[in-house]
């Protein structure tokens, strides 16, 4: 039986003040060091042991009361929900990445982050959904996006950069400069965008691709269908894997008969991942000779016509 998708929160009537009162910062221990003791898993899957997790993912338990878009904005909203804090003194993660790192900060430092509320779930909504307003949460996510690559990378190392990040990015400028300045030149190229808000459906045509905080700040659909010479390509963005609250999404479609399509009318063979994949990709192996806006028209048909084929707010198992 499918459960009912929840509604987003209201905002909280909790002051920050009082929130700070009653919340003891947690300690980070990593996943694998957790030995069953009772802990807080933020933005993954609970293990031996978890009390509470605080994550977006399909199937995570978390509170109603407490989902969120992103799993750092959960983190922030146990934050300010003392009557929801259980008896854990521990908090980690599965994976390193933006988000994980802003809302295990949220907890093992509160009052700093709280300070910066807004600036962390950008940096958290950067790195997750390639999508922010902010320039400054762009930067400090490839700053994080930059460590998290390092052989030696750690969440330690993460979590201990993070309040420096926070309070001075330009003192960390050698490790998001190079991707800062790709992402101006990608913002300087010009896009022809139209949007199917029925479809969820974003087609976008450009002289060369773009890296996605350039192309996924211009559009609100899940779905986008990237019209570039030679090679066009349809993406499900993670959003529409995670529960996101704050609007409807239209379930994914599979796209893999998409791509058996396209290949009986191209000359290369497209593939396309399944859509429980975080963020499936439909495109051909090589230069596509099709039309373009054939391809477009294709997917929009198939979109329409398709079923649902994933879907995050399935019953919790």
């Amino acid at each position: 039986m499918r459960a009912e998708r929840p509604e987003p929160p209201g905002p909280t009537t909790r002051s920050t003040s009082r929130s700070l009162q009653d919340v003891r910062p947690l300690r980070y221990v990593p996943y694998g060091d957790l030995a069953g003791r009772p802990n807080v898993i933020v933005d993954g899957s609970g293990t031996s042991g978890t009390l509470m997790t605080l994550s977006h993912w399909p199937h995570s338990g978390t509170p109603a009361a407490l989902k969120r878009d992103l799993s750092a904005e959960s983190a922030f909203a146990y934050l300010d929900r003392p009557d929801l804090h259980v008896r854990a003194e521990l908090v980690s993660n599965n994976h390193l990445d933006e988000d994980g790192v802003a809302g295990a900060y949220a907890l093992v430092a509160p009052e700093h982050a709280l300070a910066h509320r807004d600036l962390v779930i950008e940096v958290a909504r950067a790195g997750d959904f390639s999508r922010t307003t902010s320039r400054t949460a762009a930067r400090i996510a490839f700053a994080l996006e930059t460590l998290a690559a390092r052989p030696d990378a750690s969440y330690e190392q993460a979590l201990e950069a993070f309040p420096a990040l926070l309070d001075d990015p330009g003192g960390a400028r050698a490790l998001w400069q190079d991707s800062d300045d790709e992402l101006e030149r990608d913002l300087a190229v010009p896009c022809e965008i139209r949007e199917d808000d029925d479809l969820d459906l974003a087609v976008v045509r450009a002289a060369r691709d773009i890296q996605p905080l350039a192309l996924y700040g211009r559009v609100r659909a899940f779905t986008v269908c990237v019209l570039v010479p030679g090679r066009p390509r349809v993406e499900q963005r993670y959003e529409s894997w995670v529960q996101y609250v704050s609007r409807p999404v239209r379930p994914r479609r599979d796209l893999r008969p998409l791509a058996a399509q396209l290949t009986e009318l191209d000359a290369v063979e497209w593939r396309a991942g399944a859509p429980g994949d975080l963020t499936p990709v439909c495109a051909p192996r090589g230069d596509s000779a099709l039309d373009p806006e054939a391809v477009a028209a294709h997917v929009a048909e198939h979109l329409r016509a398709a079923p649902a084929a994933w879907d995050p707010y399935d019953a919790l198992v």
